[in-house]
Parts: structure tokens; C-alpha cells; sequence
């Protein structure tokens, strides 16, 4: 039951991604230098906007 692959290098798994005329180096600093900041933000303000919503919710319950 040898069926398990082995897994190849990192610069084998890099190869496919890497443009024409483009090095791995710069391909691993490409990669390596993608900021998750934008979607990150995004839902950190999509827990804010229904944190909020709850509130508004508890606060009106509350009221009545």
C-alpha cells in the first residue's frame, strides 16, 4: 500500500507559477510579499457593521 506521493521541493512547486523570463527567487518574493491587509479589513469591518447591528438590537429590546 505505497500509494502515498511524495512531495516535491519548493522550487518544483514554484516552476508552475513562475512567469516567462521570471526567476523562482522572484517568484518566492512575489509571493512571499502579497499583502492580506485589504481582506483582512474587509472583515474586520463586516464584524464591526453586525456587531453594531447587534447592539442596536439588544438596546431596542431592552427598551421595550
Amino acid at each position: 500500500m505505497e500509494s502515498k506521493t511524495e512531495r516535491k521541493n519548493r522550487a518544483e512547486r514554484l516552476k508552475k507559477l513562475s512567469a516567462q523570463g521570471m526567476s523562482l527567487e522572484e517568484l518566492a518574493t512575489c509571493v512571499l510579499a502579497a499583502d492580506p491587509k485589504p481582506l483582512w479589513e474587509e472583515e474586520k469591518a463586516k464584524r464591526k457593521a453586525k456587531g453594531e447591528e447587534k447592539a442596536k438590537k439588544k438596546a431596542r429590546k431592552s427598551t421595550t
